[in-house]
């Protein structure tokens, strides 16, 4: 009897501290995936980049998110379609393909490094209001993109 007390009271002191290590490991890998968590999704979201001065709710903001450059802009869908063929030609890039009906445009190029440029032109409400996005390449290039909107601003009548 007497030598059980201690066996038992080594196995108790040994669980316990094996219990201890084993709740600092998993405080320590849920640290861990949490960190991994907030650097993983911090990287996600739209940037946006205000046109003008005071950019009406959604009319003139320019926000690129996904690949993608958006702008609502207060004009008739037939002057930005104009437009975005101008800018491409004067950006030398090669005009491959263009659809167009009432409600909407679509506008494809290639650039230099065969990089593939989509222009898409969508009629928002009655009126003079045309949602533009533009794409470069499989993912986006926001400062191409950019470069590709503001020529077609320039060619816009205001």
């Amino acid at each position: 009897m007497d030598t059980f007390a201690p066996t038992i009271l080594k196995r108790i002191q040994n669980f316990d501290s094996i219990w201890k290590n084993t709740l600092k490991r998993g405080i320590i890998l849920r640290n861990f995936l949490i960190m991994i968590m907030v650097v993983g999704l911090s990287g996600c979201g739209p940037e946006i980049i205000i046109a003008g001065s005071a950019a009406a709710a959604a009319v003139g903001t320019v926000v690129y998110a996904k690949g993608d450059l958006e702008v609502i802009l207060e004009e008739d869908l037939d002057v930005v379609y104009a437009a975005s063929k101008k800018a491409l030609t004067e950006l030398e890039i090669n005009i491959i393909g263009t659809d167009k009906d009432l409600l909407s445009a679509v506008v494809h190029g290639r650039g230099a490094e065969d990089k593939k440029v989509s222009i898409r032109l969508e009629r928002v409400e009655k009126g003079r209001l045309v949602k533009l996005s533009i794409r470069v390449g499989t993912f986006g290039d926001k400062d191409f993109s950019k470069i590709i909107y503001d020529r077609i601003n320039k060619h816009l009548i205001r």
